[in-house]
């Protein structure tokens, strides 16, 4: 939170009349494009560790989003949430205007699928 709080002071100082509402802007206060932030993504991630100097192996920008989704969710059957009722909320989060389109991140973890099933389990228990 600190962090992009500190960017967004920055940011209004350099752009006090943002032409975009967008929360990340590049020069000209307008949104980065695709292909910059993911160079700036590949360089990072070589910076760290996390990938190989050749760009072509490691985490991409959208594994970051898969990850949210899936841990998201876990979060979610952990607490006992209506995970139903609080997808639109996941959807809104990674900025997806339907929730058919957010079920593209998400993939069939096991532990993931083993809690779906568990209360999938107790609510037809009722029904027998």
């Amino acid at each position: 939170m600190q962090a992009l709080q500190r960017y967004a002071s920055i940011r209004d100082g350099i752009y006090p009349h943002p032409i975009s509402q967008n929360f990340f802007v590049s020069e000209g206060s307008i949104r980065p494009r695709y292909n910059a932030v993911r160079e700036w993504f590949s360089i990072a991630t070589c910076q760290v560790g996390l990938r190989q100097s050749d760009g072509r192996r490691g985490p991409r920008m959208h594994d970051l989003r898969h990850y949210f989704a899936i841990r998201t969710l876990l979060n979610w059957y952990r607490c006992d949430a209506n995970v139903d009722a609080r997808l639109p909320e996941l959807a809104t989060f990674l900025g997806h205007s339907s929730v058919s389109n957010t079920y593209w991140y998400l993939s069939a973890v096991p532990e993931l699928l083993e809690l779906a099933t568990r209360r999938w389990e107790q609510a037809n228990k009722g029904g027998k």
